[in-house]
């Protein structure tokens, strides 16, 4: 026969209180006082009888499931670093995750407005790429009533929570260090990829290369920009190569991806060049974590995912627990972390 499970009955007469008491403390409920020995008593009666939440039960007189959907490009570096942030503040906050990788499908995004009708989670955080903006979305989230934050989506409607970074401000921290070692004014390597359908002008990019422009002739000097689209080393190292052997030297390369330093470290091998001396490079991301393994390590401007998920999380659960009215849409703005390297 099977063991009779613990109900909050049998910790509330272990512990000498009353079980309004022990859901008071289990729900960190507001307004209503204990003392810290009757919530030590409380939870080492939990412990001894092995009490388990019943989070069906749970969920029916809350209205809340505790659970969060984090949509995204499971395959994407920056997906992951923004879903460790997400995690840690959940798991602080009794929350569970679903994960909706994203599919090229537009139907698979609004599946979860379905799952929130169902009371199956409480609200939705989107890793979005810079460019997302769609109406049709935020139209329904607003009409269903739906907690959501977006991270990067969204950057020019202020209607729209959103957690983004001051990509203008990284470009400047990094140019401002540059100069600081060398006198050399950088030139700017600008990779874009459009495989995946999204525009090669997009508000990311624009900002980081306007801040370049701007700072390069508040320096009296005009800029140099050189856009070039992304391809794998095996069809671009003859390009590489070949215009690396043309520029005059020592010469200083500010890349907005660190991809683009990588490539520039491998054409410089192979024309015997040595990256800190002859050529000197950093980078606006470390989005692939790999600058720390890069020889010699890669001085860059990280953006802060994982606090661009911390941030998001916590103002969503402000918007589920009622501590921000939903109409406070203001925008988080973060600034890009300096990490020094050895490649200037």
């Amino acid at each position: 026969m099977r063991k009779r499970r613990a109900t909050s009955q049998d910790v509330a007469k272990r512990a000498g209180v009353s079980r309004s008491t022990v859901s008071a403390i289990l729900n960190h409920t507001p307004g209503i006082g204990y003392s810290e020995e009757t919530r030590k008593s409380v939870l080492q009666a939990i412990q001894e009888l092995n009490y388990k939440v019943n989070v069906q039960a749970k969920s029916m007189r809350t209205g809340l499931s505790r659970c969060i959907a984090v949509y995204g490009n499971v395959t994407n570096p920056l997906f992951l670093q923004s879903l460790d942030g997400i995690q840690e503040v959940c798991s602080n906050n009794d929350y569970h995750l679903l994960l909706y990788g994203a599919k090229r499908d537009p139907a698979y995004r609004f599946s979860m407005i379905d799952v929130f009708l169902q009371h199956r989670i409480d609200g939705i955080i989107s890793v979005d790429y810079t460019t997302f903006q769609d109406f049709s979305w935020f139209k329904t989230i607003s009409t269903e009533e739906v907690p959501y934050v977006s991270i990067e989506g969204y950057p020019t409607n202020s209607d729209v929570s959103s957690v983004l970074m001051d990509y203008a401000h990284s470009v400047t921290i990094a140019l401002e260090y540059m100069s600081q070692r060398s006198p050399v004014l950088p030139l700017y390597l600008e990779l874009y990829d459009t495989a995946d359908g999204h525009s090669y002008e997009n508000w990311a990019e624009t900002n980081r290369r306007n801040a370049y422009c701007r700072w390069m002739k508040s320096h009296g000097s005009e800029p140099r920009v050189l856009s070039i689209e992304d391809q794998p080393w095996a069809a671009g190292s003859h390009f590489w190569i070949s215009w690396l052997s043309q520029q005059q030297l020592p010469m200083t390369v500010l890349s907005n991806w660190s991809r683009g330093a990588a490539y520039l470290y491998r054409a410089a091998y192979s024309l015997g060049l040595r990256i800190g001396r002859d050529l000197q490079v950093m980078a606006c991301d470390n989005t692939e974590r790999i600058n720390a393994h890069m020889i010699p390590t890669l001085s860059a401007v990280e953006v802060p995912y994982k606090d661009m998920g911390i941030l998001a999380t916590k103002r969503l659960i402000e918007y589920i627990s009622h501590r921000r009215p939903t109409t406070d849409t203001s925008s988080q703005w973060l600034s890009a972390r300096l990490v020094p390297g050895e490649s200037i």
